[in-house]
């Protein structure tokens, strides 16, 4: 899912395929794939920096911590069941983010992937 430009349009097409108590499970990596020195360094340049790397890349990456998935699911109609967050250390700590619009929870700093399983919610 780091992979994926519209979150929201792939979770929201995902959950159109599923039954009702259909279960979906991701393993979603948030680090800056060797983009930065650092695993969340990603998280720490401007948005004009990161479009500049991001350029010839094959397969971009979105950014999103595990904060804004877990959010989109649960605003989409899903039922997160299981999060096993992988932590790493942050070696940001007391700089800011530099992604306008997104809040970033002190976990998401510390959560370097993780497994993300959700339910369709009974509506």
């Amino acid at each position: 899912m780091e992979h994926v430009a519209d979150i929201q349009f792939a979770y929201s097409e995902m959950h159109k395929w599923l039954k009702q108590d259909g279960l979906m499970s991701h393993q979603i990596d948030f680090k800056s794939h060797e983009m930065t020195n650092e695993w969340n360094g990603h998280w720490f340049i401007s948005e004009s920096s990161w479009q500049f790397l991001l350029k010839g890349r094959k397969y971009p990456i979105n950014r999103l911590p595990l904060s804004a998935h877990l959010e989109i699911l649960r605003k989409l109609g899903f039922d997160v069941v299981t999060v096993l967050p992988v932590k790493r250390k942050n070696n940001y700590i007391g700089k800011e983010v530099k992604m306008k619009g997104l809040h970033f929870t002190d976990d998401d700093l510390v959560t370097s992937g993780a497994l993300v399983q959700a339910v369709k919610r009974k509506e």
